[in-house]
């Protein structure tokens, strides 16, 4: 399993080439993965401007949760879920409603 997107380049390439589909608790970056066959790769990113490292890295493991539930990794994608400050307050119910709703507007659901 491929599982994570580590390089900078990999991120930088979602950032100027994928497409973008916003909810009120993350930003979802996402493109065709290169082989369709394999699973797709995730990252999460929670930007300083969101607060101080606990709370960015509460953002991310909520994020994570959330997509694990949702059954990430998904077949012939690569994503990147940017943080929202929202995410870290917002009930579970309403990150799970709001990202199922976002990868299902992206086709990946």
């Amino acid at each position: 399993m491929r599982g994570t997107i580590k390089s900078k380049q990999e991120v930088e390439r979602l950032f100027s080439q994928g497409k973008r589909v916003s909810s009120s608790v993350a930003t979802i970056l996402y493109l065709p993965a290169e082989n369709t066959d394999e699973p797709g790769r995730c990252a999460f990113i929670a930007g300083k401007k969101l607060g101080d490292a606990p709370l960015r890295s509460r953002c991310k493991r909520v994020m994570r949760e959330t997509a694990r539930e949702l059954g990430a990794p998904w077949i012939g994608y690569d994503i990147v879920f940017v943080a929202r400050k929202a995410v870290a307050s917002a009930p579970h119910e309403t990150c799970l409603r709001e990202l199922r709703r976002s990868l299902n507007e992206a086709g990946v659901l």
